[in-house]
């Protein structure tokens, strides 16, 4: 009798378990199915019905409809206002199952909405797990103090992580750390080479500039000079946009350092930066019309422009050209003028022409 009771009680357990299991089968098909039907709405455009089933599974925990709720209320559509608040609401609810996509959203969202220690909380779970832009942004949340306590040291620790695994930024940043040292960092130019090139090699124009401009052409951190290889690098990063290399090139060209003198190889990387509004480019490129093209006009109108917006060397060229009447007819009140306001600001050159026109009276 009493096997018969066990075996009876055994039965029941088994009927039970096979009966909450096809509950929780049942159950998972019919959010599936939500998932599957809210997706098939978003690809019709049919934002609201994809809302409702998004909404009806996010409810019951699953994981992919949370995060679709966030993007909803995040971006907004035609169903849906903007509400950050919900968003955030979603995300979370995605973030704390361990959804990493939810996890760094709310890094963002928080940042956005000014609450640095939620988002500080977020981005250290997301650095936890390996990704290697946000253990750089957690290295610059300890540095700056931004929603954690600051710490240089942590700092260092994270970009070191991260320029371990690749991160370009991380890599600058450690470059120029042991380029400049500081309380926590002895200054090592090896090693600041090394991050560099680390860097440079990834696509890095101010990497690039950086080690052709000091490490190859100066021979900075034990470094060989090797002119070859910092115009490598500086052509490099001209070439990926860098303004900073664009000049050097010009110059270089325009003077005949590194490369041979070729007036339209100076013109050509001096119009580039120009064209980027860098300040320097465009005194290049009025030097290289003067100097390469004897355009002594256009080389004026470029000085004139700077001029008037308070650079001083083309403050002191203006007066130089009125004063010889190139590129403008000669004027000596205009020559005294711009050399006045050069001189002024400490241009050496215009203060000595100052100098000996006042000995000449």
């Amino acid at each position: 009798m009493m096997r018969q009771i066990i075996y009876a009680i055994q039965k029941c357990k088994e009927i039970y378990t096979n009966f909450v299991q096809q509950l929780v089968k049942s159950k998972n098909n019919k959010i599936l199915s939500h998932v599957d039907l809210a997706d098939d709405y978003v690809k019709k455009n049919n934002y609201q019905l994809a809302f409702k089933y998004y909404d009806k599974a996010a409810r019951k925990g699953n994981i992919y409809s949370q995060v679709q709720l966030g993007h909803f209320y995040y971006d907004g559509n035609s169903a849906i206002a903007k509400d950050f608040d919900l968003a955030i609401y979603w995300y979370k609810k995605a973030a704390e199952q361990d959804d990493i996509g939810a996890q760094i959203n709310l890094v963002d969202l928080y940042r956005h909405k000014n609450q640095p220690i939620d988002s500080a909380y977020w981005c250290l779970k997301v650095a936890n797990k390996g990704n290697i832009d946000f253990q750089y942004k957690m290295a610059c949340f300890f540095e700056e103090g931004y929603g954690v306590d600051k710490n240089i040291e942590k700092s260092f620790y994270w970009k070191e992580v991260s320029a371990e695994r690749g991160n370009v930024d991380a890599q600058i940043d450690l470059g120029i750390l042991y380029w400049d040292g500081n309380d926590f960092l002895e200054p090592d130019l090896t090693k600041a080479f090394y991050w560099f090139e680390q860097a440079a090699q990834q696509n890095s124009s101010q990497a690039q500039f950086l080690l052709g401009a000091n490490f190859y052409a100066k021979g900075l951190g034990g470094i060989n000079i090797n002119i070859k290889m910092a115009i490598y690098w500086i052509k490099q990063s001209a070439n990926n946009g860098n303004s900073l290399a664009q000049c050097y090139l010009s110059r270089s060209y325009m003077i005949g350092h590194g490369v041979e003198e070729n007036a339209e190889q100076a013109l050509y990387w001096a119009k580039l930066a120009a064209e980027q509004g860098d300040k320097k480019g465009q005194l290049y490129l009025a030097e290289v019309y003067y100097h390469c093209f004897e355009d002594f006009t256009q080389a004026f109108n470029i000085f004139k422009e700077l001029a008037q917006q308070g650079d001083v060397e083309s403050q002191s060229w203006l007066g130089y050209l009125y004063l010889n009447g190139e590129g403008v007819a000669k004027d000596i009140e205009q020559a005294n003028y711009w050399y006045k306001l050069a001189a002024e600001q400490g241009n050496e050159e215009a203060i000595e022409y100052l100098s000996e026109v006042s000995e000449n009276f």
